[in-house]
């Protein structure tokens, strides 16, 4: 009988830095696209510090819809009056000289849009209210992030029996990369799966390594192996936009 105290999640195979390496990109962008859009609508709109609640709120428009914002926001602040004529007409009709600073700040609002999409992509979501610390004009990805995405591209056993499942692959691929190393089977592509077709699946072939076998981080979601998780179904949650805008 398993004995579940004594259990000690392993690692399964590697961490997937390509896609934390993509990621951590994605994050770096939007937050220097974040300090851009901030400075910017401090900037125009002369306040000293615009307040995360009210960022977010400006992200959550369309890019056109903050562009209309933006104009009538400078229009009041400036005090500007034409008798007759509401703010409404006076945009409509161009009759107020727009700072071309505007233009810009709309650019990067439709750039930050875009990374957020991108970011919906790969399935991580880290709120920008927990990104950085806001108050500081750095805006360097926080350490709760750094550790989520580490958690987010690493796998751990959840039993025992799947301890001793991956260790069994690991021989496996140790077996596999010696034939590697020794030129009986080549290491391009999927050569090496007619000696172990059966665990094809279970392992993943890290590309440029010259020992590029190990247990594929995903392989108790796949047979021969899924019989030893844990019930719960590998699933993508639908990924909106408001999940990172928050």
């Amino acid at each position: 009988m398993e004995n579940f105290n004594d259990f000690t999640p392993k690692m399964i195979g590697q961490p997937d830095l390509v896609n934390r390496q993509r990621i951590n990109k994605l994050y770096t962008d939007l937050a220097e696209k974040l300090q851009q859009i901030r400075f910017g609508y401090e900037d125009i709109l002369q306040v000293n510090l615009i307040s995360l609640e009210d960022l977010l709120n400006v992200l959550k428009m369309k890019s056109a819809d903050f562009e209309l914002f933006l104009k009538r926001t400078h229009i009041a602040a400036a005090e500007l009056k034409f008798p007759g004529l509401s703010v409404e007409k006076l945009i409509e009709i161009d009759a107020v000289e727009i700072p071309k600073e505007i233009s810009l700040i709309v650019e990067v609002h439709k750039e930050i849009i875009e990374l957020v999409n991108l970011i919906r992509e790969t399935h991580f979501v880290f709120p920008i209210s927990r990104l950085f610390d806001f108050e500081d004009t750095s805006h360097a990805l926080s350490d709760d992030f750094k550790k989520a995405l580490e958690e987010y591209t690493v796998s751990f056993t959840e039993n025992e029996n799947q301890n001793e499942a991956v260790l069994a692959v690991e021989k496996f691929c140790e077996a596999l990369n010696d034939l590697i190393e020794l030129k009986i089977i080549k290491k391009e592509g999927g050569l090496w799966q007619g000696v172990g077709q059966s665990l094809a699946f279970s392992v993943e072939n890290q590309k440029g390594s010259d020992r590029p076998l190990h247990p594929d981080r995903k392989m108790f979601r796949r047979p021969p192996f899924n019989r030893f998780h844990s019930g719960e179904r590998f699933l993508y949650a639908e990924t909106k936009r408001e999940d990172i805008l928050y």
